[in-house]
């Protein structure tokens, strides 16, 4: 794994939110230690600081963890995964094309926007955006041929890489269950602050 994060490979334009599809029953991943390293040569990633993770995917174009809730419903993701953003020069076009593609993938036939805010985010030394929401998943599956309406939360950061400039990585962590996890800006905070550019 270690220079597999992000290696020099044809950009791929990931899914804004993959955690939207995240199902409650998923193959077996690779247990991960708490806060265990993957270390790239674009980006450092940190596992979730806590129990029960697991890494279910692993390629050129990301990381994706996962692990179960207390509730046989409930799920949490973590990812992080490559995108090209477009050849913009003005914070304002990135965070526009984030909200565009927040947009596509939040789609009303699937989901019930509850609450949202997007926003530019200047906490890091290049362009950042940071997305938080909830949504009603309205068909959310929670097995092979079963689905089920569940709370979806996510909060992300979308950046574009400061030495690569035709490579932007988004950073996600996502929580789907019966109720709003209360603890999620936390949990989600601490991972995204475990993913970095080297050097930087």
């Amino acid at each position: 794994m270690t220079n597999r994060v992000f290696a020099a490979a044809p950009l791929v334009l990931a899914p804004l939110f993959l955690s939207a599809c995240f199902s409650g029953r998923r193959a077996a991943g690779l247990p991960v230690a708490p806060g265990q390293i993957l270390a790239g040569q674009l980006l450092n990633i940190h596992a979730p600081n806590s129990t029960g993770w697991e890494l279910v995917t692993s390629s050129i174009d990301g990381v994706e963890f996962a692990k179960h809730g207390d509730d046989s419903v409930e799920t949490y993701g973590a990812q992080v995964l490559k995108f090209g953003p477009p050849a913009f020069v003005k914070p304002e076009e990135f965070l526009a094309f984030v909200k565009d593609g927040v947009a596509r993938e939040i789609s009303p036939r699937r989901f019930d926007l509850v609450s949202s805010d997007i926003k530019l985010w200047d906490a890091r030394p290049y362009p950042c955006v940071r997305v938080e929401y909830v949504a009603r998943d309205k068909k959310a599956r929670t097995s092979m041929l079963g689905t089920k309406t569940l709370l979806l939360q996510t909060r992300a950061l979308y950046c574009r890489h400061p030495t690569e400039r035709e490579l932007g990585f988004a950073i996600i962590f996502s929580h789907r269950g019966r109720a709003i996890d209360p603890n999620l800006q936390t949990l989600a905070d601490d991972f995204i602050q475990g993913v970095d550019v080297p050097g930087r």
